[in-house]
């Protein structure tokens, strides 16, 4: 589960490996993906969400970390524009389990 809205790379680096990518629609006041529409997105194939920091604004990781948590989903989180930017103290990129970043 992934944003509608981003670079087409964070999408291919799942295709490639033959995932099936399902998008959902982001806020328009952040650009980032709308965490209520996660939850309604979960099916049981379902094996990870992709929050997308777009240009350095952090996602809702405390939601995104619960709905994760609650369906035993990883979270990979594509910081690559989140270069210093912090999510409640936290380095975007280090608060899933994998992430793209400058970080790890």
């Amino acid at each position: 589960i992934m944003p509608v809205f981003s670079f087409v790379s964070t999408a291919d680096a799942f295709v490639m490996c033959g995932a099936k990518v399902i998008f959902i629609d982001i806020k328009p006041e952040t650009m980032n993906i709308n965490e209520e529409l996660i939850a309604d997105a979960v099916t049981e194939n379902t094996k990870a969400i992709v929050p997308v920091h777009y240009a350095g604004v952090s996602c809702n990781m405390d939601i995104i970390m619960e709905i994760a948590k609650a369906n035993k989903l990883k979270v990979v989180e594509d910081s690559a524009q989140g270069l210093m930017s912090k999510y409640k103290e936290k380095d975007l990129g280090t608060i899933g389990a994998v992430s793209y970043t400058h970080l790890r």
